[in-house]
């Protein structure tokens, strides 16, 4: 008797089960294709922007929205160089070599470090914790500092040994950071 009471609710809860077994891997289905649709409609929001332009064994950095320039060289150690920015005060960095080692080696990931704008006097009052920033210039009104990369690309060992050099390239010839010049 309680065997076959058993069973009659077991029997009675078998519909319900697999109603709530669809509607899960419906929901499941449908937020894979949103979390996918956010993901590109994101990805053509965040779109690097070919900064430089290149003249013999030489690449202005240029970044209009700041008005400045830097002159880096252009060489197998040090490829044309892309920038994304993030908001007002800072502009993530990368190359054309670490690029193709896919989207966490992008400008938009900061695969060679930050480039970042502070307001007179404010370079000084910052402290970045872990984050090794060195100095660069001051132009106008704002003191500019480069920030070393701390990215997953840098976490990949094949990576590591370009993004060490690129990184050292870079981190000297910034220092010629200035006004943009006509």
């Amino acid at each position: 008797m309680v065997r076959s009471k058993v069973i009659s609710v077991t029997r009675e809860l078998i519909p319900v089960f697999m109603v709530a077994v669809g509607v899960a891997l419906v929901s499941t289905l449908a937020g894979s294709v949103f979390d996918r649709v956010h993901q590109v409609d994101a990805e053509a929001l965040v779109r690097d922007t070919v900064a430089a332009r290149p003249a013999g064994d030489q690449q202005t950095l240029v970044v209009p929205e700041w008005g400045v320039q830097a002159t880096i060289p252009l060489a197998a150690e040090m490829p044309l160089l892309s920038y994304s920015a993030h908001g007002q005060s800072s502009i993530g960095l990368s190359s054309a070599g670490l690029v193709s080692y896919g989207p966490l080696c992008s400008a938009a990931r900061n695969a060679l470090g930050v480039l970042v704008r502070y307001p007179l006097g404010g370079f000084d009052q910052r402290s970045e914790g872990a984050v090794m920033q060195y100095f660069l210039a001051q132009v106008g009104q704002f003191e500019y500092a480069y920030q070393l990369p701390q990215t997953s690309c840098l976490q990949a060992d094949p990576h590591r040994p370009l993004i060490n050099q690129q990184t050292s390239v870079l981190r000297e010839a910034l220092g010629t950071l200035s006004a943009i010049q006509p």
